[in-house]
């Protein structure tokens, strides 16, 4: 997270000191973001400019046909869907920050139509039950940090970045549970408990270690999200089983859960939850069981009419209810049928009063 910090401040001072403007506007673009999203949006802007600067156009100076034109280029190379609406996000919220800065009078993408993402294609894949089981039991077979690896991102629900940026120093004991601190997504710190099964194969990852890295790939390094996903797809090949990325492991156990994840990080660790550490999801292919009906309106009783007849020497009331509210006086004309009341103070004892005083 500091490195990315540093970044923006080099670009800052970098750019106040040569006095560019273009430079000014992308550091002042930048310096909004950190973490992985400065990174993202830092490669997103650098081919937008590289491909200004291939066709001899200041970024400063480019009207909406131009925005048009680098949308279909992205089209051209193998880019997915979502990664292409990226770049043309990207692109809009840098011209509305120069427009925000005063150093442009109008955003030219701003009346360009956002390319078309179909929710067909984006889809996760995500492994059935008895996947999962083989994919853990392939993942114990392939070694020590493989099954580490999959224990947390299937059976915790930790996100990859999260997984690799643990550390040895954040694994300590609450209460006879192994718990894990870090910092998860938005710079928001959690704290989870480890089930028995991740405790387990994170303590023989451990060893005797008491610093460092938690996780190391084969060179003795962190473990980085290229190696994760390497190791993924390893597994997934070994076991014989569909196409699965670091992101659809991580929603196994909501999926097994079966419920919405809640953002409650610090949640009760003996209550059912899936992974208490994550944003509620946003894509909608969980079953969420039967919409929940709104409260019903509690309506009063219904009267206990009777008839003229046994009416005779009652004690009858045309204005209140049983419930004590009063109907209003043109329902009662209409209704012209007297109510047998309990309380004689709040009635008359004309039987023959068929409308409101």
């Amino acid at each position: 997270m500091t490195g990315q910090t540093d970044d923006a401040l080099v670009l800052m001072e970098r750019a106040v000191a040569s006095r560019d403007p273009l430079e000014l506007a992308l550091a002042g673009f930048l310096s909004a973001y950190k973490g992985r999203t400065f990174d993202k949006q830092r490669r997103v802007i650098k081919h937008y400019v590289d491909w200004c600067l291939q066709n001899d156009l200041p970024p400063l100076q480019a009207k909406r046909p131009h925005i048009e034109l680098f949308v279909r280029w992205c089209e051209t190379q193998p880019w997915s869907e979502s990664y292409i609406c990226q770049h043309f996000v990207g692109v809009r919220s840098f011209y509305k920050t120069c427009v925000r800065d005063d150093v442009l009078l109008r955003n030219p993408a701003e009346f360009v139509d956002a390319p078309k993402v179909h929710e067909e294609g984006q889809k996760r894949t995500f492994l059935t039950p008895l996947e999962f089981a083989a994919f853990l039991e392939a993942s114990r077979k392939a070694g020590p940090i493989e099954h580490a690896a999959a224990a947390l991102m299937g059976l915790s629900g930790l996100r990859v970045a999260e997984m690799c940026s643990l550390r040895v120093e954040s694994l300590s004991q609450d209460g006879g549970y192994d718990s894990l601190k870090f910092i998860g997504k938005g710079s928001k710190p959690a704290d989870i408990p480890l089930p028995v099964p991740v405790m387990r194969a994170v303590r023989v990852v451990v060893d005797d270690r008491t610093t460092g890295p938690l996780l190391l790939n084969r060179a003795g390094n962190a473990l980085t999200t290229l190696d994760a996903r390497r190791m993924v797809n390893r597994i997934a090949k070994t076991a014989g089983c569909r196409h699965i990325t670091p992101h659809g492991l991580t929603h196994l156990l909501h999926r097994r859960a079966g419920q919405r994840r809640p953002d409650a990080r610090h949640a009760d660790r003996h209550a059912p939850r899936g992974p208490a550490h994550h944003r509620p999801v946003r894509h909608g292919q969980e079953q969420q069981g039967p919409p929940r009906q709104p409260p019903r309106r509690l309506l009063p009783r219904r009267h206990d009419r009777l008839g003229s007849d046994s009416l005779a020497g009652a004690i009858t009331c045309p204005v209140t209810m049983r419930n004590g509210t009063y109907p209003s006086s043109s329902r009662c004309q209409a209704a012209r049928k007297p109510v047998l009341h309990s309380d004689p103070r709040l009635c008359r004892t004309d039987a023959s009063a068929s409308t409101c005083s």
